[in-house]
């Protein structure tokens, strides 16, 4: 009875470690998981690491039918010759194989063309705020974020390597200012080109980036984002004063 459960709880650790290996590494599974937690991210890792254990049984049992029909003996020699320096058994070569099976699908599906491009992509358009400054990202567009305290802020979005880990964003602001209480009006307030212009200009000694001026943001921090187009800000803020 205890070898028995012993023997189901190094398959659900077999399982979970592969499907874990493959979930975090590859990029098919890396972005559609990022969101999850808990017992959701806890089953998709058993699901894709039962996939991988199934196939490695079907892949021993192939071998061995393989080694039987071409090679007799020769498994068992193997095994005779590397057991003084491991130790053999099926539930070692099963595990062995799952971790083998997971590590190469890995590899190989990342290094298919746009691979990593594609997937997050994917996983980005499930987001209406992912999809939005991944667009950004792509167009080189401006964007307009608005906080709590009615701050705003208009830059551009800096680039990151999964932008779809969406707790914080980080840009490069180009403007700032606020909404007016009452009817939310757009107010700008500060240009940062002359600054940072002038910045860059007494910086001889010393090499600046853009991340030396860039704003992180809470997401949760965020009332509501969208694109900025200064024709459009101009055009509304004559209809304003006209009015």
């Amino acid at each position: 009875m205890a070898n028995g459960a012993g023997s189901a709880a190094l398959v659900i650790l077999l399982v979970l470690i592969s499907g874990y290996t493959c979930a975090t590494y590859c990029y098919r599974f890396k972005f559609k998981y990022a969101r999850e937690s808990g017992y959701k991210l806890y089953f998709s890792y058993g699901f894709i690491g039962l996939i991988f254990y199934v196939l490695a049984k079907f892949l021993l049992a192939f071998v061995l039918l393989v080694e039987s029909a071409i090679c007799p003996g020769f498994i068992e020699f193997l095994v005779s010759t590397i057991s003084p320096y491991l130790i053999v058994t099926r539930a070692n070569a099963e595990f062995a194989a799952c971790i083998l099976l997971a590590v190469a699908y890995t590899f190989l599906y990342n290094g298919t063309l746009d691979s990593k491009a594609k997937n997050l992509r994917r996983a980005a358009n499930k987001n209406d705020l992912s999809r939005l400054f991944l667009y950004c990202m792509d167009n080189t567009k401006l964007v307009t974020i608005t906080l709590e305290t009615r701050k705003i802020y208009i830059g551009l979005v800096q680039r990151s390597d999964e932008p779809i880990d969406i707790n914080h964003i980080s840009i490069l602001p180009l403007f700032s200012g606020y909404r007016e209480k009452t009817n939310q009006a757009l107010k700008i307030t500060n240009d940062y080109g002359p600054v940072f212009y002038k910045l860059l200009d007494d910086s001889k000694d010393q090499v600046l980036t853009p991340m030396d001026f860039s704003v992180v943001v809470p997401v949760s921090r965020i009332v509501s984002a969208h694109i900025y187009d200064p024709v459009i800000y101009a055009t509304m803020q004559e209809g304003s004063k006209s009015a």
